[in-house]
Formats: C-alpha cells, sequence, structure tokens
C-alpha cells in the first residue's frame, strides 16, 4: 500500500487530469522506453532501505540533459516535452513525478510505501528543493 502521510489515504492513482497529460506524453515514447523507465524508477526505489534517512525524491532530474542521470533513460521523456509546453524543463520534471507516483501506486501493492507532498510547494515558503514528492518504505528505522 502507498500511504499520503498529510492525509493518512492510500493513493491508487494519479490524478485524472495528471494522468491524461502524463498518458499524452508518454504516447510519443516507445513501449520500450517506457518500460525502461519504468524498471529504472523500481530500481531506484527497491534500493531505498529502512533507515530514517533512505528515501526515494520525484524531483532529482533538473536542467535540459537528462542524459547524464540514470544512464539517460528519462531523456526521452524529457525530449517529449519538448515544443509542448511553454516552460519544457519543468513540465518534464512534472511529468516525471507523476510516472514516479504511477510506478509507486504499483510498487505499493506489494510492499509498505509512503509519501510526502510538501503543502507549500509551489510557493515562497517552500524551497524549490521541496517541489517534489518524497517517497519511503513505510516501517523504517529511526
Amino acid at each position: 500500500m502507498l500511504t499520503d502521510v498529510n492525509t493518512g489515504l492510500e493513493v491508487v492513482h494519479v490524478p485524472r487530469r495528471a494522468g491524461r497529460e502524463l498518458d499524452e506524453v508518454l504516447s510519443r515514447l516507445s513501449r520500450e522506453q517506457i518500460a525502461a523507465m519504468e524498471i529504472k524508477i523500481e530500481e531506484l526505489a527497491n534500493a531505498v532501505g529502512d533507515e530514517r534517512t533512505d528515501f526515494l525524491a520525484s524531483n532529482w532530474l533538473t536542467g535540459s540533459d537528462w542524459n547524464e542521470v540514470a544512464d539517460g533513460v528519462f531523456q526521452p521523456l524529457y525530449e517529449s516535452c519538448l515544443d509542448y509546453h511553454a516552460n519544457p524543463v519543468e513540465y518534464a520534471g512534472w511529468m516525471f513525478g507523476w510516472l514516479v507516483r504511477r510506478a509507486m501506486i504499483r510498487l505499493g501493492r506489494s510492499a509498505e510505501w509512503c509519501l510526502y507532498k510538501n503543502p507549500e510547494a509551489g510557493t515562497d515558503e517552500a524551497p524549490r528543493n521541496m517541489w517534489g514528492t518524497f517517497y519511503w518504505r513505510a516501517n523504517r528505522r529511526a
């Protein structure tokens, strides 16, 4: 189960509008590219242990050269957002975040996971590095 720590509710789907936008962006990619990204997200999540400092953040990709991280597996996602939105770097970041959410929902079917999204994200009160969603195993040690 994937639980939102802000609400205590189980997360079982990506919000409708975000899901539609993600599906539209992913329709520009091959099944192999999508599968490679999903596998990489699962690898990153599975590397998260049970220590208090272990987590996966959906906002670790920044800039316009996504070839520099994760062996470039997410570069096609970035490229699919070019000429699609007024700010393709930011939009690609949002789509990456929703792709991570979708993968974590799937992982939550077989293990206990938590997510935290800073409620002030997008405001002046929250620094830019706190705008993503953070995921961790539910039963981690202090």
